[in-house]
């Protein structure tokens, strides 16, 4: 583990390999200071960190980082609590287009979809 993995939000456990979908598996650090801010007494895990998990599994997918070009749809479905879901997993697909990338994913907290998101993606510069 490296020393910028080790302050991660999330841990990773498998990141799927290139190809059109995937599924990884991740653990949300429950002790990360972000989540001591957001919000003190009941921690929730920012959504703009689920988009970053997202974005990292479709980059995956990809075999090259990627960033979002415009965003189609984002549902946050219920707050990603660490005492109640430690555990997610993210569920991708990508499919090439012209000029960019067409990608949709949810994220699982248990049996419940926490979040869904269908966005377009180009690669990072």
């Amino acid at each position: 583990m490296t020393g910028s993995e080790s302050h991660a939000l999330f841990l990773i456990d498998d990141l799927p390999k290139a190809g059109p979908d995937g599924t990884a598996h991740a653990r949300v650090q429950a002790d990360h200071p972000i989540l001591q801010g957001h919000f003190p007494s009941r921690p929730v895990v920012p959504g703009v960190c689920l988009v970053d998990l997202v974005l990292r599994v479709c980059s995956a997918l990809l075999g090259a980082e990627h960033r979002i070009i415009r965003a189609r749809s984002i549902k946050f479905l219920m707050p990603v609590e660490p005492s109640t879901a430690p555990e997610l997993v993210v569920h991708a697909s990508v499919v090439h287009g012209e000029g960019s990338v067409k990608a949709e994913a949810r994220i699982m907290a248990g049996e419940t979809v926490a979040m869904k998101l269908t966005a377009e993606l180009a690669p990072a510069r």
